[in-house]
């Protein structure tokens, strides 16, 4: 009986040990891997703080020193003018699931009702997400949404 543990013990090891180079080989071929949202952020952060110090005294992040930004980032005020245009130009349509563009002109998005103003926000919110490095909005994947 201590036989059979024993052979099954040697079996298990010699399973990890076949197994243990073939995920080394796996794992060293990343560089074909998307980047992910985490990894994303961190070259956002790197990159900002290579541009950026903060400043004690007026307590907000200042421009380094012979630093210029790589392009001028929009106002709050210009990132939502840009989601109110794209409200006026689609409709969500719920059969398909889709932002659809409005056929005719741009619909007034003043007419619409406070509730439907805050439905429409906040299905294009979870719809969309503002991309800081090109300055756009951006359509989520539909795996992003769930």
């Amino acid at each position: 009986m201590t036989h059979r543990h024993l052979i099954v013990s040697l079996l298990g090891a010699c399973a990890v040990l076949a197994l243990q180079p073939a995920s080394a080989q796996t794992s060293k071929d990343t560089s074909q891997a998307p980047v992910t949202r985490p990894e994303e952020m961190k070259m956002e952060r790197e990159q900002f703080l290579r541009m950026y110090v903060w400043d004690e005294a007026s307590s907000t992040w200042k421009l380094k020193s012979g630093v210029e930004p790589s392009q001028p980032l929009k106002s709050p005020a210009e990132i939502k003018a840009e989601r109110e245009a794209f409200l006026s130009r689609h409709r969500w349509n719920d059969e398909e699931g889709a932002w659809k563009p409005v056929n005719g002109p741009s619909r007034p998005t003043s007419t619409l009702t406070t509730e439907q103003r805050r439905a429409e926000t906040a299905r294009f919110m979870s719809t969309h997400r503002w991309d800081e490095r090109n300055q756009t909005w951006v359509e989520r994947k539909a795996m992003e949404r769930e």
